[in-house]
């Protein structure tokens, strides 16, 4: 099921991907880290067990303390190039 709704405040239910993409660069005028940061919580909550997130933040070093802090394992992690934006491409299990 597809659905567009607020992450930070979603509840799905149990579900096994998240795939998320924020918004990044010069054409918006935004904290995606923040906003990345602000929507962990219920990213941790939605994931059923084995449950996997996949997304681009573009500050790891942001980010990565809170997943963990959530009980969530970064299974692989890519630095890439979004045309001058700097990111990281990650993959983090639920337990």
């Amino acid at each position: 099921q597809l659905a567009v709704a607020d992450a930070r405040s979603h509840a799905p239910g149990p579900i096994d991907l998240i795939v998320t993409n924020p918004p990044l660069g010069s054409r918006v005028q935004i904290d995606a880290a923040a906003l990345l940061v602000a929507a962990l919580p219920s990213f941790a909550r939605a994931l059923a067990p084995r449950g996997r997130l996949v997304w681009i933040t573009p500050s790891a070093r942001k980010t990565t303390p809170v997943a963990e802090q959530l009980g969530l394992v970064r299974v692989r992690g890519l630095a890439v190039d979004l045309g001058g934006v700097r990111g990281h491409l990650e993959r983090w299990d639920r337990r």
